[in-house]
């Protein structure tokens, strides 16, 4: 019980308040991280895909 009254004291709340706050940005920046990846990796597929048909017609 105390660590419950720990908790819901203004401290206890600001501390888990940072904590989920902090565990927000990293989920965030980690899907953020692995957009970016895919979106690298599309585009350089896109633009392989781009060359290839541009190269085919100038043939």
């Amino acid at each position: 019980m105390k660590i419950l009254a720990a908790l819901f004291s203004s401290k206890g709340i600001k501390f888990v308040l940072a904590l989920l706050a902090l565990f927000v940005a990293w989920m965030v920046w980690s899907a953020a991280y692995k957009l970016l990846w895919i979106a690298i990796i599309l585009a350089v597929v896109v633009g392989v895909l781009k060359l290839r048909g541009f190269f085919k017609k100038k043939r």
